[in-house]
């Protein structure tokens, strides 16, 4: 029996079930979470991995279990629910401000919460963490990026300017997805945590590219161009050290295999391909 089944219909649990009758939940896509509900699972996505409030756990292990040895590798939020959150199980989580050209990333391996944080530039921050002699975390560190921009373009001189062109369009202002790019190793997929997460674009109809379709194919890179993905100048000889930072912190941080609805074809030809996630990207 479920545990759901046990309990009237209008009540909720700690663990975040939501009772409503069978009649009421069609069509549902959010939890009480507030998290989406998978249509082809009916387990609710939270960015990271699929959670499972019936039973209060997760559906594949936490990336960071080793650092949690006395838990089971599958708790949500170290079993305690009414104190303690876990949003999305990331371990890099990384804002533009798209208006400032001001990326913020922190990686959280690296992270403890009640520590000092300190905001550094790509000169002073130390892949890994800062450790004291004795191998604990001493501070808490965020890495700000300058010269970061989409929809435009970069002169020799660093300068940016916009929409010089129909194919210069902003990337829309929501969160994504931080993957690996199979095609080339030197830039990330950042895919929208839409409708549809992980299918290379973006599922609102309210963005369209300049020839009307869906926005498609967005990424994280360096470079002087930026048709519509977020791109670090590399005109700008600190942003162009702050792309260095990136990518170490990216490449070193704890990733985890999710499911690729690129539409790919894997090795037996099935579609159900995976892709490695690092984290999550904010763009306001």
């Amino acid at each position: 029996m479920r545990p759901s089944s046990l309990i009237k219909p209008s009540q909720y649990c700690p663990f975040g079930v939501q009772f409503v009758s069978q009649k009421l939940n069609t069509g549902v896509r959010f939890t009480f979470s507030g998290k989406e509900r998978d249509s082809e699972t009916d387990y609710s996505y939270f960015g990271a991995r699929y959670y499972t409030s019936d039973l209060g756990v997760w559906l594949s292990v936490d990336r960071l279990a080793k650092k949690y040895p006395s838990f089971s590798s599958y708790n949500f939020s170290l079993n305690n629910p009414i104190n303690l959150v876990d949003p999305n199980g990331d371990s890099v989580l990384a804002i533009f401000d798209s208006q400032a050209n001001v990326m913020f990333m922190v990686d959280y391996d690296h992270y403890k919460k009640g520590l000092p944080t300190v905001y550094v530039g790509p000169d002073d921050y130390e892949v890994g963490g800062v450790y004291d002699k004795d191998g604990n975390l001493a501070v808490n560190q965020v890495l700000i990026v300058e010269g970061v921009f989409t929809g435009g373009q970069s002169d020799y001189s660093g300068n940016i300017t916009y929409g010089n062109t129909p194919e210069q369009i902003p990337a829309p202002s929501t969160t994504y997805e931080i993957l690996a790019d199979t095609d080339d190793p030197g830039q990330f997929r950042i895919d929208a945590l839409d409708s549809r997460p992980r299918n290379d674009q973006y599922d609102n109809n309210t963005y369209r590219n300049s020839e009307g379709g869906p926005r498609a194919h967005m990424r994280l890179h360096d470079g002087s161009l930026s048709h519509g993905c977020v791109t670090v100048n590399n005109k700008n000889s600190q942003a162009l050290k702050g792309w260095t930072v990136i990518e170490s912190i990216l490449n070193s941080t704890t990733s985890s295999q999710v499911r690729d609805r690129y539409g790919r074809l894997n090795r037996w030809g099935l579609r159900n391909t995976q892709v490695t996630r690092y984290g999550s990207l904010i763009i306001r």
